[in-house]
């Protein structure tokens, strides 16, 4: 119902008197007033909520052009020329993905997204993002990182602490051993097995 209509019917009780008392004409005159007030509020409460809406952008445009401009200064190094951006690799396609610890820019390979649902696609429409300028970086640290590592001083990834010790206990356990006996026997064949990861560890840093 529109704004007139309420007040309208608001001043129907007081358009039936031919004559009107000081009472009446009071009660007219507060029915106008609140009406008056509620449009009046309703407009500065528009007027606040588009103010602060458009302050909101204005510092949300601000933020996104000084982390813009933070990212293209950024070399990626620190003091000593060491690159800062670490590798990530817990990602479904394997490729690994890169995040500088300084500016926090994400460097990634070209990959496929979604578009948000719409009726002609409800699970979305999907683009492809080109990679990012730096990704050969990362491929250059990833590259650096497996020739450093050795080989044989990786355990192996079906190779377990358990089975090891267990398998170097069975030469450690006497024929008619009592229970004390296999548990002190594997004891002492986990610790030899830490003893060796310890070592693989060391010579593999």
């Amino acid at each position: 119902m529109p704004a007139c209509e309420r007040t309208k019917k608001k001043m129907t009780p007081f358009l039936k008197f031919k004559t009107y008392c000081f009472d009446h004409l009071s009660q007219l005159w507060f029915v106008i007033l609140d009406t008056i007030t509620k449009r009046l509020n309703r407009w500065l409460r528009a007027t606040v909520n588009a103010r602060n809406e458009a302050e909101m952008r204005k510092h949300e445009t601000a933020c996104q052009e000084a982390l813009a401009a933070r990212r293209a200064a950024c070399r990626h190094r620190d003091t000593i020329d060491r690159p800062t951006i670490n590798l990530v690799h817990n990602f479904p396609d394997g490729l690994p993905r890169g995040v500088c610890v300084h500016c926090g820019d994400w460097i990634h390979p070209a990959e496929w997204q979604f578009t948000a649902p719409t009726r002609q696609f409800p699970r979305g429409k999907p683009f492809i993002i080109p990679a990012h300028p730096l990704y050969m970086e990362v491929i250059h640290l990833e590259n650096e990182q497996l020739e450093t590592v050795r080989p044989s001083a990786v355990p192996s990834s079906r190779e377990s602490k358990p089975d090891a010790a267990l398998e170097a206990a069975q030469s450690l356990i006497p024929a008619n051993a009592t229970p004390e006996e296999i548990m002190t026997a594997y004891k002492k064949a986990m610790a030899q097995v830490d003893a060796e990861w310890e070592k693989r560890h060391h010579a593999s840093v």
